[in-house]
């Protein structure tokens, strides 16, 4: 397995509130209290490499959420109590949208958070989740350097988490 894909694994598995950057903290606990009222539907939207998916994990463990890593396996889904369901990768256009609403609606499930890169047209709640500052880029790299991933990897002008990643690996 690649560094690359060790360490996303491990991002996943560590995945908890205390790695969160403070802008992520911020959007993670709007989510969870956001979630807890049944029948919400959000969108969870912000540019590649933000930090949605790493949110979206932090959320799912607080709020045992099924968590969906793309919206194709929502067809089948089955709610194994849980009544809140993340899909994440959503294209975000209104159809395939609608489509994830759907599905949603016949499985019962109480409430979706739906991860975009471009806010929905569609009338529901939205969360923007900013471009990471590099502020932020230097404290996940600390926190990879002490997993024992890119101890050697100087911050070079990386715009967000996924091409530091792919720089350092």
């Amino acid at each position: 397995m690649s560094t690359w894909l060790r360490l996303l694994n491990e991002v996943k598995n560590r995945s908890s509130e205390g790695y969160l950057t403070n802008m992520e903290k911020q959007v993670c606990h709007n989510l969870v209290n956001r979630l807890s009222v049944p029948g919400k539907t959000i969108n969870l939207f912000g540019p590649h490499g933000c930090g949605k998916t790493v949110v979206a994990w932090v959320v799912a463990s607080l709020t045992g959420s099924a968590y969906l890593p793309h919206p194709s396996l929502l067809r089948a889904f089955t709610l194994l109590g849980s009544r809140i369901c993340i899909v994440d990768n959503v294209i975000g256009d209104e159809m395939d949208i609608r489509r994830i609403l759907s599905e949603a609606s016949l499985r019962n499930i109480e409430g979706l958070l739906i991860i975009t890169n471009l806010k929905s047209s569609l009338r529901m709640e939205t969360i923007s989740l900013p471009a990471p500052s590099s502020e932020d880029i230097r404290m996940v790299l600390d926190h990879y350097a002490r997993w024992g991933y890119f101890a050697n990897c100087s911050l070079s002008e990386q715009p967000n988490f996924w091409q530091v990643m792919q720089a350092c690996s």
